[in-house]
């Protein structure tokens, strides 16, 4: 870690920790959003369309360890918040709505094929890493 001193600027000690936080990034997921709506032919079941918005390194966590109920409609739901880190250079297209797909989790296969929709934004200004608020898509 650089310390912030003497010659060292806020922006190279950001740049510093940026190279330090994409180091833990060890999975790769890619980012998609819902641009439309088509039929299963054989299930009759709606499916979304998506679009590719980003793919590449990223690190999921899941700091709230028990999922919140809700009661909707008369049925019971759990969901599941955490929090999807993903390098700051290329993902400014990211936003509210869109899904991520875990693609690649080396030390969780389980974690492989599991879908995050991202509940809001991120901005910070010498932030590291973009912190994705996301929800277990079930």
């Amino acid at each position: 870690m650089v310390a912030v001193g003497v010659g060292v600027s806020a922006d190279s000690a950001t740049l510093a920790a940026r190279a330090l936080a994409e180091s833990l990034m060890e999975s790769a997921c890619e980012v998609k959003r819902a641009v439309g709506v088509t039929r299963d032919p054989e299930s009759g079941v709606d499916e979304p369309v998506y679009s590719d918005v980003w793919s590449g390194p990223c690190r999921f966590r899941f700091p709230f360890v028990r999922p919140s109920d809700q009661d909707v409609a008369a049925q019971s739901l759990s969901t599941q918040r955490g929090i999807v880190s993903v390098p700051i250079v290329g993902t400014e297209a990211i936003r509210t709505g869109d899904v991520v797909f875990i693609t690649v989790s080396p030390l969780d296969a389980g974690m492989v094929g599991a879908q995050l929709r991202v509940k809001g934004p991120f901005f910070e200004t010498h932030a590291t890493a973009r912190r994705l608020p996301v929800e277990v898509v079930s």
